[in-house]
């Protein structure tokens, strides 16, 4: 069977939407650009991507293309079994002319309208399974030109699921750095500090009086509003290293403190 010829535009088309889909960052910005795009280009009634769990079933469902009303009366979104299961270990793109012809099609739960030509893929980096991207129901049913066209957008989504993944772990590693360093701060400089001043306290009051005990008194209050000021930086520190802010934050929290 000779495939189905992509025109210029199209492919132009295609490899916008690849562009697009790369520049997110966010994993579930990825994913949504995916299936949005992969609807747009092929011209599928309804589109949908089931992000794989631990455990291999699908652990969240982004769709489009159902009305409001029909999402309610389905209810719970799919959990992977049937024929949205077999995607995950499924190579190579699953297209059908309906998709209760698919040997390990389940059926549908009440309230939800049976679809007719499907396309389905696994989104991979290497043996790593993302998601599942599902496409229904397009007016005289998909072709290969789709087929190709769901195939390259599955590629190039995989590796940049891959790679919003890993930039977030990196970011998730980072924190956590970052707390454990100003964890350091607190133990090593201000509680240490603290515990110096108490012990001079102490000192001078089993062996001062009159104006010695006084100029102790106040050197350690000068020294207590030392470390109160550096124990600000170190909340301060802590309060911008899980937050993204802008200038007017910044100043409007410097106002505030």
């Amino acid at each position: 069977m000779s495939v189905a010829p992509i025109s210029s535009e199209h492919l132009t088309r295609l490899f916008h939407a690849a562009a697009e889909v790369v520049e997110q960052r966010d994993l579930h910005e990825v994913l949504l650009t995916i299936m949005t795009t992969a609807r747009e280009l092929t011209g599928a009634s309804h589109a949908a991507i089931g992000v794989v769990g631990t455990h291999g079933g699908l652990r969240d469902f982004l769709h489009t293309g159902l009305d409001e009303k029909t999402v309610e009366s389905i209810g719970n979104h799919p959990v992977g079994v049937g024929l949205l299961g077999a995607i995950t270990d499924t190579t190579g793109v699953t297209r059908l002319e309906r998709a209760a012809d698919h040997s390990q099609a389940a059926g549908y739960p009440d309230g939800h309208p049976a679809m007719g030509s499907f396309i389905g893929v696994a989104l991979r980096a290497g043996d790593r399974v993302f998601g599942n991207l599902y496409l229904t129901d397009k007016e005289g049913g998909f072709d290969e030109a789709d087929e190709l066209t769901v195939a390259a957008l599955a590629a190039v989504g995989g590796a940049a699921a891959s790679t919003a993944e890993l930039r977030e772990r990196l970011g998730e590693l980072a924190l956590t750095e970052d707390r454990e360093r100003i964890a350091r701060d607190v133990h090593d400089g201000v509680i240490q500090d603290i515990f110096a001043i108490g012990l001079g306290l102490q000192n001078a009051a089993t062996r001062s009086s009159g104006e010695d005990l006084r100029s102790q008194v106040g050197n350690a209050v000068v020294k207590l509003n030392d470390c109160i000021g550096s124990l600000r930086s170190v909340i301060y520190d802590l309060r911008h290293s899980v937050r993204p802010s802008d200038f007017a934050t910044e100043i409007s929290d410097l106002i505030e403190e």
